[in-house]
C-alpha cells in the first residue's frame, strides 16, 4: 500500500520501506501519448479500436503492449527518477523469466 504526505511516496513492504522524492505534478497528457491513445474518449474509434487490440494479444498472450503509449519526456523523467533511487532497489541474484517457467529453447540464453 502506498501511502503519501504529499512530497515524499512510503512504499511499505515485507522487506523494507522505500522513500520516493514526488518532484512533479503532472497531467494525464504530459505522461501518455494521448494522440495515438485517446484514453480519455472511451468512445473514440482509435479508444475501441486500441483496447480491443489490447485485449486480443492479453487473452494469447497474457498481457499487452503498447509502443511508445509513454511520452518520450515523460520517459526521460522516469528513468531519472529510477536512477536517481537506485541505490534503495531490492536486487534479487535469482534469474528468470517473467512467466517464471522455464526458459523457451527458441528464445536466447540472455532473454530472462
Amino acid at each position: 500500500m502506498c501511502k503519501t504526505n504529499g512530497r515524499v511516496a512510503l512504499s511499505e513492504s515485507s522487506c523494507h520501506r522505500v522513500k520516493v522524492p514526488m518532484g512533479h505534478t503532472e497531467s494525464t497528457k504530459d505522461i501518455v501519448d494521448l494522440v495515438r491513445y485517446p484514453i480519455g474518449d472511451v468512445e473514440s474509434v482509435e479508444f475501441v479500436a486500441n483496447a480491443a487490440k489490447g485485449r486480443r494479444q492479453y487473452l494469447k498472450n497474457g498481457f499487452c503492449i503498447l509502443p511508445n503509449f509513454i511520452t518520450p519526456t515523460a520517459l526521460r523523467r522516469l528513468v531519472e527518477e529510477a536512477n536517481g533511487v537506485q541505490d534503495q532497489a531490492y536486487f534479487c541474484k535469482s534469474t528468470h523469466n517473467v512467466y517464471l517457467t522455464e526458459p523457451g529453447s527458441d528464445l536466447p540464453e540472455d532473454d530472462v
